[in-house]
């Protein structure tokens, strides 16, 4: 029996949403399995879907399976996978080679003539976690080798000019001639802390972030052009975006002049999001006392 498939896909801020049409004809005889080309998601994974319409008690279903595997160039690295399927939900780690995973069956959407029709939509997204190597850890703590620092108002950084300027464009043009900061081996960075700057190493040589005070590392990574912390930063916060700081968010982008963090909350705040900002508005308005 001819099976046929059709897919479209877009990305919804940070998650990438992939629906499809399948349509099986001449259902008096076999029923096919088609399986999808694989796809890449979020430039980590390998993504691809088996449908096979089956029947259980007289009644047509779409029996779906997932494949999934990480890219060679993630191999390194622990990924995670956030699934939604109509009620399935699951997160998992992703393999090094094909994984493939039952995602159960939904009765089929139409049964015209001698065909079946079924539309399956899916949500992915990915989270990375970076296996640190020995080597950057050790050079991450060593002090002997620091030859710039990092300024704040209430501390300073110590850090290596060779990596951070390899992580920015601005730091490596500086660094590079003989500017003040150059000379005195170190640069005042104003509006933050000396944890700030101690996330920044610690991103610059573990590629990792921290779970708070990502404002203001996102500010920094801004101003000296340092484009994939600007990313990260960005794609992590708008994972806390909650009614409750939704404002805070929006207003911080405006303030500091970040259009990408402004588009990605407008992209990923969903209408419950939205909702509940507006009920914590009208609340508040409602317990204000009455004027006389």
């Amino acid at each position: 029996m001819p099976t046929q498939m059709s897919m479209k896909q877009h990305q919804r801020g940070q998650t990438l949403v992939l629906s499809y049409g399948v349509v099986t004809q001449g259902i008096q005889g076999s029923l096919d399995e088609v399986t999808t080309e694989p796809l890449i998601a979020h430039d980590l994974v390998l993504v691809k879907f088996t449908f096979n319409h089956i029947k259980e008690a007289e009644t047509f279903k779409l029996a779906t399976k997932i494949h999934v595997k990480k890219i060679a160039s993630a191999k390194s690295s622990i990924i995670k996978m956030n699934l939604t399927y109509g009620e399935f939900t699951e997160q998992f780690i992703c393999p090094e080679s094909w994984s493939m995973i039952p995602l159960g069956s939904k009765v089929r959407d139409y049964h015209i003539n001698d065909s079946l029709i079924s539309n399956f939509e899916a949500k992915i997204t990915v989270n990375e976690t970076k296996v640190v190597p020995v080597q950057k850890q050790i050079l991450f703590e060593d002090e002997d080798l620091i030859d710039f620092h990092l300024c704040a108002p209430d501390g300073r950084v110590g850090i290596q000019k060779a990596f951070l300027g390899l992580h920015s464009e601005a730091f490596m043009m500086m660094l590079k001639r003989e500017w003040k900061e150059t000379l005195e081996g170190k640069i005042g960075i104003e509006g933050v802390t000396k944890q700030t700057l101690q996330d920044l190493k610690q991103y610059i040589y573990l590629g990792t972030l921290p779970d708070e005070g990502l404002e203001p590392l996102l500010v920094i990574a801004t101003r000296y052009m340092m484009d994939e912390l600007k990313v990260e930063c960005t794609a992590k916060l708008v994972k806390t975006i909650t009614p409750e700081k939704l404002d805070d968010l929006v207003e911080f982008a405006c303030l500091n002049n970040l259009p990408d963090l402004m588009r990605a909350v407008l992209f990923e705040s969903t209408d419950k999001t939205i909702q509940g900002l507006y009920d914590l508005k009208m609340n508040k308005e409602e317990a204000k006392p009455e004027e006389n």
